[in-house]
């Protein structure tokens, strides 16, 4: 992986590297995304799943229900932008 781009995940996680912490964590992260490749090449197409024990789902089945409109949903909102819920962008 290319230096810059290691940079710009950093900023994005907010994290901040020295050019020497830099040079040492680059080596080791594009090792970890080698190894992430090599498990997206994995074929599971075909793999079966199953419990080790008898416990069943404990999700509740999924009931539609009447929801907030539009204008109930942002009423208590601090910041709305365009009928929507305005949030502060964190990624570009």
């Amino acid at each position: 992986m290319k230096r810059e781009e290691i940079k710009h995940i950093a900023n994005i996680a907010k994290l901040d590297f020295s050019e020497e912490e830099l040079a040492k964590f680059a080596d080791s992260f594009s090792e970890t995304m080698d190894f992430v490749d090599q498990i997206r090449q994995v074929a599971t197409e075909d793999t079966k799943t199953f419990q080790v024990n008898e416990m069943g789902s404990h999700l509740r089945e999924d009931q539609v229900k009447e929801s907030f409109s539009q204008d109930q949903a942002i009423r208590n909102t601090e910041s709305e932008k365009y009928g929507y819920f305005d949030i502060i962008r964190y990624v570009d």
